[in-house]
């Protein structure tokens, strides 16, 4: 009998193995989630209200930006206007150096000596990426292209775009003019935060008013995403800025939403695919859309923890009733994560700030940290707060009281030194008591032979007496 039951629980041991084994692969594929097949050089997607990068490659590679380089000469015409070193209605007088390192391909035909305000050749590089009015714009702020372009590359350092070096203002084609996907997308986010930039970027289409030499002058956005008559319409999409030049490829920062929630990207060397009827098809709107559905379909704001999550329980002394706490959360915190990734596989570094806690203790005191970590990035972290109040035990309290304060070094060393005193006043006592004692038998027995002479005198006068009679 017990052969077999050894064998039944060997058998069970076996079963349950396998069982895990089998088991473990299928746990460990909930971790991992799929990522599309994005048709880019280099790329990054982000979700801007937490910062959190939901796929990248090769962001830090340096590559040509082409005409997203305008981004950042419009970021510097913002904040321009916003300090009043320019204002909109500025009319910039159009000369030749305005010309001297663009094509005419992109040219909408300006001659020298015509006249546009600020906020229209603003329009112009943002909408139709025109490249003479990045030159009309560096100028007016900055007296010459050159004076701009230091600006520029001073912009880029101060917003920590440590792979970026303009060479101009509008993005032909330089060697040392480059940037990043991961740069670009920290001056779209910054370009991002002023309205004259985005007013104009969410526009399809524009029409520049009649200027000294020129009737109005039409601009449709190269951004194919707010082209409804478009192969590359995105509903979804707000605003962006594309580039292209053969050295840079296809390119385009953008963002868009869906559902309140707002995601943005940077898509950088991009092909542009020949089709049979002769058409191109541009790559970067492509890759764009795809990482967006990706994003909206993959990701979303999740609680990770809350405040009623009791999160450890702390030892208490002195309490009335009670001898620990439990600690609680003082907030929740939220995520925009992948909803596939179980919440339990976020790590959390638990720090206390004591090991144990004497009472009284006050619900809502911290005493703690918590930190809420997915793949090696911290998510947030939260203090830890007493969830109950303890209450303080005065009897409890008060001999805790009596305990410490005998337990004290000075008290003991006080208590060993009157210990002391007293030993050496009974040493003494005692000292004094045998020399009084031996000095009283000494004066007994002088007492006693005097006492015994005398009684020897009294016989011998006794004596005499008798003898004369």
């Amino acid at each position: 009998m017990k052969k077999l039951r050894v064998l039944r629980l060997f058998a069970a041991a076996i079963s349950i193995i396998l069982i895990f084994c089998a088991v473990s692969p299928a746990l460990a594929a909930e971790y991992e989630y799929e990522k599309p097949d994005v048709p880019a050089a280099a790329f990054i997607l982000m979700e801007p209200e937490t910062g959190t990068v939901l796929y990248s490659e090769n962001e830090t590679d340096r590559r040509a930006p082409a005409s997203m380089t305008k981004m950042m000469t419009a970021l510097l015409i913002a904040e321009d206007l916003d300090n009043g070193r320019l204002s909109e209605d500025d009319v910039i007088t159009i000369t030749q150096s305005m010309f001297a390192d663009v094509s005419e391909k992109s040219s909408l035909k300006f001659q020298v000596g015509e006249e546009i305000s600020v906020i229209e050749a603003l329009s112009c590089a943002l909408i139709a990426s025109v490249n003479e009015a990045c030159n009309m714009l560096a100028e007016a702020s900055a007296g010459s292209v050159e004076a701009f372009v230091t600006r520029m590359n001073a912009k880029a350092d101060a917003l920590g775009c440590r792979d970026t070096h303009f060479a101009n203002a509008h993005g032909l084609p330089n060697d040392n003019h480059y940037s990043t996907a991961k740069d670009m997308l920290k001056i779209f986010m910054a370009a991002s935060e002023k309205p004259v930039i985005t007013n104009i970027e969410k526009q399809a289409t524009h029409t520049v008013p009649a200027t000294n030499m020129s009737d109005g002058r039409t601009l449709k956005t190269t951004n194919r995403f707010l082209l409804k008559d478009s192969f590359y319409y995105y509903e979804n999409a707000l605003y962006g800025k594309t580039g292209y030049t053969d050295a840079a490829g296809y390119c385009l920062a953008s963002c868009a939403e869906k559902d309140s929630v707002m995601l943005v990207s940077v898509v950088m060397g991009c092909e542009g695919v020949k089709n049979d009827d002769g058409s191109t098809t541009m790559m970067n709107f492509i890759a764009a859309k795809r990482l967006y559905e990706w994003g909206f379909e993959s990701f979303g704001i999740r609680t990770i923890i809350s405040t009623s999550d009791l999160i450890c329980e702390i030892p208490v002394t002195l309490g009335d009733g009670a001898n620990s706490v439990v600690l609680r959360p003082d907030r929740e915190v939220k995520a925009y994560m992948n909803l596939s990734v179980p919440l339990d596989s976020i790590e959390r570094e638990t720090e206390l700030f004591a090991e144990e806690l004497e009472a009284p203790v006050e619900a809502g005191d911290v005493y703690g940290r918590l930190t809420l970590k997915y793949d090696g990035e911290t998510l947030g972290d939260v203090d830890l707060v007493a969830n109950s109040s303890v209450s303080l035990l005065h009897i409890e309290f008060l001999r805790h009281e009596i305990k410490g304060f005998f337990g004290k070094t000075w008290v003991k060393i006080m208590f060993a030194a009157v210990a002391l005193i007293i030993i050496l006043y009974i040493v003494y006592l005692i000292y004094v008591g045998n020399k009084n004692k031996k000095a009283a038998e000494k004066r007994r027995d002088e007492y006693m032979r005097e006492q015994a002479r005398r009684k020897e005198e009294a016989k011998r006068t006794d004596y005499f007496s008798e003898n004369r009679r």
